[in-house]
């Protein structure tokens, strides 16, 4: 992103990205885990060592191995039933409704469940079965074909700790140097991981940030909602 700053630590009306994307989930949460490459650490230590009143703990993703990563260390210091992971980016998430996601979560019996929602010219997108059952997973930027209108992620996953750990460790490669752990969502269902999707209607919750030009867009979209 430029600027000299870690991209979550990139400002929307005042607020960190980071701040954005869980400003309503970290009131429902009872510990908040920070994972961060080990050359960053102290730069969000010293801008943010709270979240929303919470102390935050702040764990090292040592080897820089992607989200896949990222989410497994996570899922390593979490000692809950349930973890909610949300990428650090991803100011949609600021959109939930937490009293709702959260009571779907408790109420699951499933090991995921998985919010997605359908928006225009998603740079990724999953496949459901005739059954609304997850099937397969496709990322334009590694050559699938783009489509008009598809079923994209919302940047936050609920995880039931224990099993959801136990597939990704199954299924991390660390020959690759940037596993998407979206992509490893339909070998879960193929390895017995049971999913449950959340369809959503709010297409900000698909919202998150890469470039200068999508900062530029989500400060005009939520400054001017929130």
């Amino acid at each position: 992103m430029g600027g000299g700053v870690p991209k979550a630590l990139n400002q929307i009306d005042g607020r960190y990205l980071i701040e954005l994307s869980t400003r309503t989930l970290v009131g429902k949460a009872q510990t908040v885990v920070v994972v961060v490459s080990p050359s960053q650490r102290s730069v969000f230590e010293e801008h943010l060592p709270q979240l929303h009143g919470k102390t935050v703990t702040y764990v090292e993703q040592e080897v820089p191995n992607g989200t896949t990563g990222a989410a497994l260390v996570g899922l390593q210091t979490a000692v809950t039933e349930w973890t909610i992971v949300v990428w650090a980016d991803h100011v949609g998430a600021s959109s939930f409704d937490i009293e709702w996601l959260v009571a779907k979560m408790h109420n699951s019996k499933s090991d995921i469940c998985l919010p997605l929602v359908e928006i225009s010219n998603p740079y990724v997108y999953f496949d459901l079965d005739m059954n609304g059952h997850l099937c397969g997973f496709h990322e334009t930027r590694k050559s699938a074909p783009k489509v008009n209108r598809g079923l994209s992620d919302c940047g936050t996953f609920l995880f039931r700790t224990a099993s959801s750990r136990q597939a990704i460790e199954a299924a991390i490669d660390p020959t690759l140097e940037d596993q998407n752990l979206l992509s490893l969502f339909p070998q879960f269902v193929a390895n017995g991981i049971s999913i449950e999707i959340l369809k959503m209607d709010n297409i900000n919750l698909a919202v998150g940030v890469n470039t200068p030009s999508e900062l530029a867009k989500a400060r005009i979209t939520f400054t001017d909602s929130q």
